[in-house]
């Protein structure tokens, strides 16, 4: 396990403190009177503008997953006993790498939140971004990060722990970013991590939205520019936040919303390529469900959705009654049916039932 660490000193947490009540611009970068952080990508050598910007080729074979390697997702966690059994979910699965979105313990309480995910997940590896939750306690919720990458051997990781953060495992890569929490270029560093990278499956994760990629009143935040980054390498985008759970069909042309987001293909086959990605929001890691709302009603981008008053199977919505779930994990198993190029997506709920399943394809040409 490789970790280049770019930790914060305590003048730096108080601008990350302050970053969130700063606007956002397209660029992907806090913006406001907080002034900047410098530069904190901590990514790989090389500068970000010739790694990979038009999302080039790199050169020789292709990193592919493990078959069978099977990950799990989630955010917005709390400490509930929804939250014990979203973990429960994930070790019965077995999953062999959790991805957490963000917004951990909702109590600024590392220890407990370290005892949370040591108790519920044990020795399986998992990695973790910062939500908006998590800034008063940042450097210490940065260090119970820390310490489980290093108990796990397998995960390669550089980068400033929970913030800005490139890693590797078996063969999948991984870019985590705290887009509109911290203030740093965090187009230059999606551009230099996944342009430097040789992996055919890259995932995007962070903890904000879209107003339009969610599906509750979650406002405008990062921009559609990180998201076009990942487009550019056909990497998919994973995100936490708004407390319920949504998945877009295959998008073509993201942040172009008079166009759909260039929205195309089946509900349950995404097929990710250069300049393809979908976006994928799980905020239903235990702390609770919420409302789906009346603005999306016209949005025309939505393969899945999961809420606590509606369901969404093809872009139909299913009104629905109280009783909903209040947690849930999504699963995804690469190289399926022998095929390094298919993987297989699923979002289970903590009462034991499958609401959403999808095949994923990409294409390696260009990559």
């Amino acid at each position: 396990m490789c970790i280049r660490k770019a930790w914060l000193s305590g003048a730096l947490i108080a601008v990350v403190a302050v970053a969130w009540s700063c606007s956002s611009d397209d660029s992907g970068a806090a913006t406001g009177t907080g002034g900047s952080a410098g530069s904190a990508s901590g990514g790989s050598g090389g500068s970000a503008a010739s790694a990979g910007g038009s999302g080039g080729s790199p050169s020789g074979a292709l990193q592919k997953p493990e078959a069978g390697l099977k990950i799990a997702l989630f955010g917005d966690q709390g400490n509930r006993a929804e939250s014990r059994e979203v973990l429960e979910m994930i070790t019965e699965e077995k999953a062999d790498f959790v991805i957490h979105l963000g917004d951990f313990d909702y109590g600024d309480d590392p220890p407990a939140w370290e005892k949370l995910m040591d108790d519920g997940l044990g020795d399986l590896p998992w990695v973790a971004v910062v939500g908006n939750h998590d800034i008063v306690k940042l450097t210490e919720y940065q260090e119970v990060i820390e310490r489980k990458l290093k108990k796990s051997p397998k995960i390669e990781c550089e980068g400033q722990p929970g913030l800005n953060q490139s890693c590797s495992f078996r063969g999948l890569k991984v870019v985590l970013s705290a887009v509109g929490l911290y203030p740093t270029d965090h187009v230059s560093f999606l551009n230099q991590e996944l342009g430097a990278s040789d992996h055919l499956w890259r995932i995007c994760g962070w903890h904000l939205n879209q107003a339009d990629m969610n599906l509750g009143g979650k406002e405008d935040v990062t921009g559609y520019k990180v998201h076009q980054e990942c487009a550019k390498v056909g990497a998919m985008v994973v995100n936490g936040h708004e407390h319920t759970y949504g998945r877009t069909y295959t998008l073509a042309d993201v942040g172009n919303a008079a166009m759909g987001h260039g929205s195309m293909g089946d509900y349950d086959l995404i097929e990710l390529a250069v300049g393809r990605t979908f976006v994928m929001y799980n905020g239903m890691g235990g702390v609770g469900l919420r409302d789906y709302e009346s603005q999306h009603d016209t949005d025309t981008w939505w393969a899945a959705g999961y809420a606590s008053n509606m369901t969404i199977i093809d872009n139909q919505r299913t009104p629905v009654a109280d009783g909903q779930a209040e947690g849930g994990a999504v699963f995804i198993e690469f190289g399926v049916d022998g095929d390094d190029t298919k993987a297989r997506g699923t979002f289970k709920t903590i009462d034991g039932k499958t609401f959403d399943e999808w095949t994923i394809t990409i294409d390696p040409a260009g990559l």
